[in-house]
């Protein structure tokens, strides 16, 4: 587990292969498994595979992360969240880190199948909610390529675990 989590790296070009059936599914599941407030799970995915809605969202995004995303990934995956299907406590809305879950479990399985992601969290939510038919009430928390990779991995530097961790106090 350990690797899958050292070799996800973020993906800005994709090749045009399609990703399996089964390959869809196994990324689908991994979101759905991940837990939620009280089990309330607040999240739904749009899966967009249609290859003009996918460049008419590239428009929309200004193609972040690159256009590459959008003309050749074979899907986007749009996670959406109901606020209300979720909690608050200390002013924290929990319905992000529910959905923040899913999305990184969809995020791992993907790199253990060797496909390609890349978390998008800058977009004009107004404008993709229309284009997408997504009610006014619910939010979209982020948006991930998904597709075979035209990058080899590139290992970024990491803070020195010793750097991060603190016992007992900060």
């Amino acid at each position: 587990m350990l690797d899958i989590f050292k070799n996800r790296f973020s993906v800005r070009e994709y090749n045009s292969e399609i990703v399996s059936e089964d390959e869809l599914n196994q990324v689908l599941m991994a979101a759905q498994s991940a837990p939620t407030w009280k089990n309330k799970q607040c999240f739904d995915i749009i899966v967009v595979d249609d290859k003009d809605t996918l460049k008419e969202i590239g428009e929309i995004v200004r193609y972040n992360p690159s256009k590459s995303a959008y003309h050749n990934a074979s899907h986007l995956l749009v996670f959406v969240a109901d606020p209300t299907r979720s909690g608050n406590r200390d002013e924290k809305p929990y319905y992000m880190s529910d959905t923040a879950i899913a999305v990184e479990h969809a995020i791992l399985q993907a790199t253990a199948l060797n496909l390609g992601t890349c978390w998008v969290g800058v977009f004009p939510e107004d404008t993709l909610k229309e284009k997408l038919g997504i009610p006014e009430e619910l939010r979209i928390v982020a948006l991930t390529p998904l597709g075979h990779s035209n990058e080899e991995y590139q290992k970024r530097p990491r803070r020195e675990l010793s750097q991060i961790i603190h016992k007992n106090k900060f």
